[in-house]
């Protein structure tokens, strides 16, 4: 959006039609999205991420649970 205000304060008066440039903006922000998430993808694939979410449906409380709860309590 910064681009897009960018242009406007620069074309005050000039030209009528800012299609050309408008369209050069956003496909200068389709290309860095696009880098942008090939390397957000990497990073994830580099950390282990396979796609895959491990829910954990049998969670207990041990016993070092119940003890940070209530040092927490006691902290304050």
């Amino acid at each position: 959006m910064n681009m897009v205000y960018a242009l406007k304060l620069r074309a005050v008066g000039r030209s009528k039609n800012k299609n050309l440039a408008l369209s050069g903006i956003i496909g200068t922000m389709f290309i860095k999205s696009k880098d942008m998430s090939e390397e957000m993808y990497s990073a994830m694939e580099c950390r282990g991420f396979t796609g895959e979410y491990k829910i954990y449906k049998k969670f207990k409380f041990k016993i070092a649970d119940y003890i940070c709860i209530i040092s927490f309590f006691i902290k304050d």
